[in-house]
Order: structure tokens, then sequence, then C-alpha cells
């Protein structure tokens, strides 16, 4: 666990300008779950500590520790649930340790306050399941803890500028509790029966590397639909990667009659759309690309928005394969 946190240059938290608050108490929430990750032994744990240390260090974090951690998400699946222990749970705090670096955010709220939301609702499964199978009381009333530690963390957050020993102080308490905590939790994941597996959920996966001799259908390395959509993908570009087509389903459920409700687009490496497939209620169905033209459709003319700019237009958007596509295009329907 993190005790007085330094840099790889030597640095203390004492000797950097202080880090946001929002920043403290994303880290303060990701410390408290590292004893969860320690517990379930969790791949996740080096880089999720990393993230803390960051936030409580300097307010920032580096995008390859993003990219890392929306990777595991991703090769998991974004919508698992916590049917799936212990891959659900560590999805979930992929996603907080997302959040908590404001590397993106959901419908327009503060990433934030959603990833420490989400962190009481990690805890508050955990002790569900805790109470059907535990009597050692550490792990009963999981988010009543951590909801009164959220609201000690806002107080420590606020009044650290002015006492920067209040933070060393805070997380010598956060380390001892969390060893604590760490070892009953090690017994609920026993009780549980939860066994390390990776994000495939299946034998051989040594994550983040990958074996040559992994054969699980789920590996992120093996699928032939690579997203080029997702927050990695979006990183690695700014990072220098060759941008890619990708292909785009958007969905206007309550679209009247004379207005598409469907629209399929090919957008390519420069941003533009350069195909479209436009379905009506009626059954009309028009395909439009730069060398046919409509009367009713044509193609954008300003750069196409990211998948992320359309869900914050709260309407159904998601990214297709390329060869979906172009069986689409293809089609006589």
């Amino acid at each position: 666990m993190i005790g007085v946190l330094t840099m790889s240059q030597g640095h203390t938290v004492r000797s950097r300008a202080m880090p946001e608050r929002d920043g403290l108490s994303g880290a303060f929430c990701l410390v408290r779950l590292l004893s969860l990750l320690e517990a379930a032994k969790s791949p996740l744990t080096s880089a999720v500590e990393s993230v803390a240390e960051a936030l409580l260090v300097r307010g920032d974090v580096s995008e390859d520790l993003v990219i890392l951690l929306d990777d595991y998400r991703q090769a998991a699946g974004e919508q698992i649930g916590f049917d799936l222990p212990p891959v659900g749970f560590e999805v979930w705090v992929c996603e907080i340790a997302i959040l908590a670096c404001g590397a993106e955010a959901r419908a327009g709220r503060p990433p934030v306050e959603t990833a420490l939301r989400d962190a009481r609702a990690v805890w508050g499964e955990l002790s569900t399941l805790a109470a059907g199978v535990s009597r050692t009381a550490t792990v009963v009333g999981l988010r009543a803890t951590e909801e009164a530690w959220q609201e000690e963390d806002a107080q420590v957050a606020a009044a650290a500028e002015g006492d920067p020993g209040l933070l060393d102080r805070h997380l010598a308490r956060l380390r001892t509790v969390g060893a604590v905590n760490r070892s009953a939790l090690e017994e609920l994941v026993a009780e549980l029966g939860w066994q390390p597996t990776g994000p495939c959920r299946g034998t051989g996966c040594d994550w983040p590397s990958c074996s040559s001799e992994t054969e699980e259908p789920l590996c992120l390395h093996r699928r032939g639909f690579q997203p080029q959509q997702t927050l990695g993908a979006v990183l690695r570009r700014k990072k220098g990667r060759p941008s890619k087509p990708w292909f785009v389903r958007v969905m206007y459920l309550e679209a009247p009659d004379d207005e598409p409700f469907e629209i399929l687009s090919e957008v390519g490496e420069m941003g533009f759309e350069t195909r479209k497939i436009v379905s009506y209620i009626d059954g009309t169905r028009v395909q439009v690309d730069a060398s046919s033209t409509n009367a009713r459709i044509g193609l954008e003319t300003e750069p196409f928005r990211s998948l992320a700019e359309w869900r914050l237009l709260e309407v159904f958007a998601e990214e297709l394969s390329e060869q979906f596509f172009e069986e689409q295009w293809a089609s006589d329907y």
C-alpha cells in the first residue's frame, strides 16, 4: 500500500504543488480499492497504485497508464457485470481509475464525482456478496464505511494545502486500515472461490503480456475486430499511431417517419464520412458515397463526430466492424 509517496526522481508529496482537491479524493478512493485488488491477486494492482500515486504527487497521470487500464476494460468487455467476479470488479476499478484522473466522463457528469459514486457501488456489491458467505465484521457494511471515508477525504483535501502534513497522516491511516481490510478480504475472496484469470477469464492469460500458446477466444490480441474509438485507441493516435477508417451505427429511436432512424457510416482516415447507409422506418434505404448523390441524403462535409461525442448527444451510437459494414453495403435489403 501507499505511504509517503515518492516519484522516481525522488520528489515527495511535499516537494510538489498540491494536486487538485478532486484528484486527491479520487486518489484516496483508489488507495482503498488496492486492498481488494491485492486480495484478489489482480494483475491491475500495480497500474491502479501508479494512478493513485500520480494523482497524489503531481495531479496528472501518464497516457500509457490510461491506455493499459482501458485495454483491460476492453479485453474483459465493457458490459461485464458483477456476475463474473473477480473480473467484473476489476473492470469497475479500471473505470473508477480512468474517471478519477479525468480521462473520460459519462453523460457530461463530473468524472471524479462519478468515480466516487461507482466506488461506493463496488463496496456495496462486495458487501452484498459477503453477507451470503462471511461472518467477518470487517466486510459487512462496506458501502457505508466507504461513504464515511469519502466525507473525511473531502475534508482532508480541502485542508491539505494549509497543512501538508495532514495528507501524509491521512495516507498513513489509509495504509493501516488497508492492511486490516486486505486480510479480511483475502478470507472473503477464498470463501467466494475467486481465482485470478485476467480479462480473458481463462487459463494462460498473463496480462498485460500475451503468451503465444494462449488460445482463449476472448483474448483482446486475437479478435478480428479492433475498435478505433476506444479511449486507448484514441490516445495511441495522439501518441503517433496512424489513423484507420472506422465504422459506426447511429440510431434515432424517436425519429419521425420522414427522417432516418438508423445511419451506418464509414469514416475515413482523415476523419470525414466516406460512405453512408440510411434507413427509414417505412423500409426505405439509401446508400451514398463520394461518387453517388441522392436528393435526400449526402455525406457530411464537416469532420465526423467521435463515438464519445455522439454519446454525449444522448443518441444510441456504437462502433461497428468493417466486415459488418461491408455486408450491409453489399446487401440488397
